[in-house]
């Protein structure tokens, strides 16, 4: 917030560089599993919400950026950061259009499912995480599986039944993904048995989404 404020009130070239920066920092906290694409400590045992309240805030957030970026005269930055300006202005119209027009959450369970694949398949394969930390993380985003679909399927008001075809799909290929992560983790006996019963949970509750 600080930096919205204040750093609009410097050369237009610097007040684009802060805001710059406190959108790449808000957009990996509220988007961990892309967070954890990139290898951004922090956010990787998380998924992103979508309670209402937290969509209404992250609309909020965007609406704000868009006003902060509206106040910078882009005819005085240089080349370069004029570019990122027009790619930092057209992401954050397509976001605010999602939410606005689309809302995928509202009608989409692949969207849901999707981000879940997502987010076990990086941590499952990327190489850059350490065992122990993968292990961590792992056990992180399997206990809340089953809230996260619970959460999806009370924001649901109507399906397509395109979707649902695809989705059914996913669901498999997930579960199957799921039932190999024990022959990619090296941990205690205790953990592994853990992440065995987390696995369980989390295919019951894909099976009762699907359902």
């Amino acid at each position: 917030t600080g930096i919205l404020i204040f750093g609009c009130r410097s050369s237009p070239e610097e007040s684009f560089d802060n805001l710059n920066a406190a959108f790449i920092n808000w957009y990996f906290k509220y988007h961990p599993v892309e967070s954890t694409r990139y290898g951004i400590k922090g956010n990787h045992g998380k998924f992103r919400s979508y309670s209402i309240s937290e969509i209404d805030e992250y609309y909020a957030d965007i609406s704000r950026f868009l006003i902060e970026l509206s106040q910078i005269d882009a005819t005085k930055i240089s080349s370069n950061a004029r570019i990122d300006y027009n790619i930092l202005y057209s992401r954050l119209e397509k976001m605010k259009y999602t939410i606005d027009n689309i809302r995928p959450w509202e009608w989409n369970p692949l969207w849901t499912i999707n981000a879940i694949n997502e987010a076990i398949y990086i941590l499952s394969e990327r190489i850059h995480l350490e065992m122990d930390e993968r292990v961590d993380a792992l056990q992180s985003r399997l206990e809340k599986i089953p809230s996260v679909l619970d959460n999806s399927k009370n924001l649901m008001i109507g399906q397509s039944k395109l979707h649902i075809t695809y989705c059914n799909d996913r669901i498999s290929k997930l579960i199957s993904l799921l039932q190999q992560l024990p022959l990619k983790l090296n941990s205690d006996n205790i953990t592994l048995d853990n992440i065995d019963q987390l696995i369980e949970e989390s295919i019951d509750a894909l099976e009762g989404y699907k359902q």
